[in-house]
């Protein structure tokens, strides 16, 4: 995202500025990079700085920051009042991809089977329901984020991968190789129990 009166119309237009991120090393910061590189831009002539997501609008609106990767709430309570989309830049990711997952060791998954597949099972069952409840989510979304009902239901929000395999995961870990989160190569299926997949 950019202010609503910048210059920045593209991914080349963006070296030699400052972008804020959060955090450095992150997700976020990693999409930015590919995006800019995906867009006829070069990631390593960008500044970043990290910034949190809810003081972005302000670093945007002060000139601290010449474009911002804004998560929600921030995101649309951003483009109402002072800026706009310069690009999607988890797309540069792919169309799905996993951002969020639940970890365990393998000892504790031997150990505790039953809870694994349990809750494996309980994830399954959810992502389909809350991909097509949008409403009853924005009232469980909006008294855990405690904000308004209706803010929520104008957010672009997740939608939940109803089939698990590693092909969600994999291009995570790619990017992760190539713009340096990661030390090595890995994957993906290494990752993932035999209850995770569907």
């Amino acid at each position: 995202m950019v202010s609503a009166s910048s210059a920045v119309r593209s991914a080349a237009e963006l070296s030699g500025k400052i972008v804020a991120v959060n955090p450095l090393g992150g997700s976020s910061h990693i999409a930015v990079q590919m995006w800019i590189d995906k867009n006829g831009g070069d990631s390593k002539a960008v500044r970043y700085v990290e910034v949190t997501f809810a003081e972005m609008p302000a670093a945007l609106a002060s000139n601290r920051a010449d474009a911002a990767m804004i998560a929600e709430p921030a995101l649309t309570a951003t483009l109402q009042q002072q800026g706009r989309i310069l690009g999607d830049v988890y797309a540069a990711l792919g169309r799905s991809w996993m951002t969020d997952c639940i970890v365990a060791t393998e000892s504790w998954i031997d150990g505790h089977a039953a809870e694994a597949k349990g809750s494996a099972q309980a994830l399954h069952l959810a992502a389909p329901w809350a991909n097509h409840n949008h409403d009853k989510t924005a009232l469980i979304s909006a008294k855990l984020l405690n904000i308004d009902p209706a803010v929520v239901r104008s957010m672009r929000r997740a939608i939940f991968a109803e089939q698990t395999t590693p092909a969600l995961l994999q291009p995570v870990i790619d990017a992760g190789v190539a713009y340096h989160a990661l030390s090595k190569p890995l994957v993906a299926a290494d990752a993932f129990s035999e209850y995770a997949l569907t």
